[in-house]
């Protein structure tokens, strides 16, 4: 399957409504839990109140190799964060480490669908070596959890086509 930022976040949608810790709900106030912010949304602390596990997702971002053969590559990163709302003032430290531990799961339950997909040629691109988790938070006000970086790399298909374009004739 060619990765595009729709089948991306069409993928990671089901995969917050389908995971019973996450348990999103389109179109609910209550247990919204899917999320597709840009990482300086993150970054800068937009609020949110993320009152059960949530998935963010980060959109893909793209480098393209050549090897000269015709033979162009896209190298695609991409980026999901497992968080939950912590408020350090009246609860006790066990409870963050709670939280980090079941973020912890929950992105290792991903990876692992992620896996079985790749193996039913869902995601035939995926980079298996490339997977990287590392603890965030405070983030968004005070969300804590694990992000999950990895990429894709892909056949490029630049295929030029000139009818997409006003005044061009076919390559010679």
């Amino acid at each position: 399957m060619i990765i595009t930022p729709k089948t991306y976040a069409d993928y990671f949608e089901t995969i917050a409504t389908n995971n019973k810790l996450i348990g999103h709900v389109a179109g609910s106030d209550d247990t919204k839990r899917f999320y597709a912010l840009d990482i300086e949304e993150v970054l800068t602390g937009q609020k949110r109140n993320f009152t059960g596990y949530s998935l963010i997702l980060e959109n893909m971002e793209s480098n393209f190799f050549d090897g000269l053969a015709d033979n162009v590559r896209e190298y695609q990163q991409a980026a999901f964060s497992i968080v939950k709302n912590y408020d350090a003032r009246g609860t006790s430290h066990a409870t963050l480490i709670t939280i980090l531990d079941e973020a912890y799961k929950i992105v290792k339950q991903i990876q692992s669908k992620i896996y079985k997909d790749r193996k039913n040629r869902e995601f035939s691109g995926l980079d298996i070596n490339s997977f990287h988790l590392h603890k965030v938070g405070p983030i968004l006000t005070s969300a804590y959890g694990y992000r999950c970086t990895f990429q894709f790399n892909e056949p490029a298909w630049l295929k030029f086509i000139p009818a997409d374009w006003n005044n061009e004739t076919p390559l010679k």
